[in-house]
């Protein structure tokens, strides 16, 4: 299984490729007060569309950028002109984050033909390689999607994990995952699913080069935390962001169907029936 990320010295070699499709899918939590899509048009990489994942949302759930449809996913893609064929390359100014997530909403669509920049906007424009603000606009395409259930876990998957089945791994912070910080979400219980696991997506992550860890150290990192990469696991986060960033790093490790808990602690949270504990569960 090859690698799906790719560094920028590897894409400025495929940049005329008529089958290469860049997008932008930087995203940002509401107290970064930044906003992706103007920073899109000052500076992006040449060629690069804009893909807004709030928007590539559900817009019916009361729970936060949950995935849409499969008609409204591929209304999305088609006004992209992205094809069934096109090799897309995926990433964010805010590195490893928005990317990971767009990556994941295209597989569980079924496009698999899919790479995220490893390091993001920052590690292109670091290692000298051009931006532009000239906006490209494709001719509409035809793009059918339909959903991988495999890579999208439901609240039952959940239950069943919990009954001894797999491993939830949480991609929140130690604090939020204790339930010691408050939820940046009103109205959530804080704490985390009974028996899961705590892996950091910033951990996953080198926080200088804003690259994906080595091979090695991702090993070391689930080993230490007591997950076994040959069992079930449903990575889990805030609201479906981050996890997705657990979901690439496994995929780097061999694991290329990991579900993501689209509605994770928002939608778990929320619920008062839903068991929750607050002490620190380490293995």
């Amino acid at each position: 299984m090859s690698s799906a990320l790719i560094s920028p010295d590897a894409l400025s070699r495929e940049l005329n490729d008529q089958k290469l499709h860049l997008l932008d899918a930087s995203y940002y939590l509401p107290g970064q007060n930044r906003d992706p899509r103007q920073e899109h048009e000052v500076a992006h990489l040449p060629g690069a569309q804009f893909f807004d994942i709030d928007e590539a949302s559900d817009a019916g759930s009361n729970l936060p950028h949950m995935l849409p449809s499969s008609e409204a996913f591929q209304t999305i893609a088609r006004k992209l002109g992205i094809k069934a064929d096109d090799k897309l390359i995926i990433y964010d100014t805010n590195p490893m984050f928005g990317s990971c997530r767009a990556w994941w909403m295209f597989r569980a669509f079924g496009h698999e033909e899919v790479f995220v920049l490893d390091g993001g906007l920052p590690r292109w424009v670091r290692e000298g390689y051009s931006t532009t603000n000239t906006v490209r606009t494709r001719a509409p395409s035809i793009f059918r999607a339909k959903i991988e259930p495999g890579l999208v876990a439901t609240i039952e998957d959940v239950y069943e994990i919990l009954g001894g089945t797999g491993i939830i791994v949480d991609a929140r912070s130690p604090e939020r995952f204790e339930g010691l910080a408050p939820e940046p979400r009103p109205g959530l219980r804080k704490g985390h699913m009974p028996g899961a696991i705590n892996i950091p997506y910033t951990s996953l992550i080198d926080d200088r080069s804003h690259c994906m860890r080595p091979h090695a150290f991702l090993e070391n990192v689930f080993h230490n935390a007591g997950v076994s990469l040959d069992r079930k696991i449903i990575a889990s986060c805030g609201s479906g962001i981050t996890a997705c960033v657990v979901a690439l790093a496994m995929y780097e490790l061999g694991r290329p169907h990991l579900a993501v808990y689209d509605g994770s602690w928002a939608e778990w949270g929320s619920k008062a029936d839903t068991p929750i504990t607050t002490s620190a569960h380490h293995r």
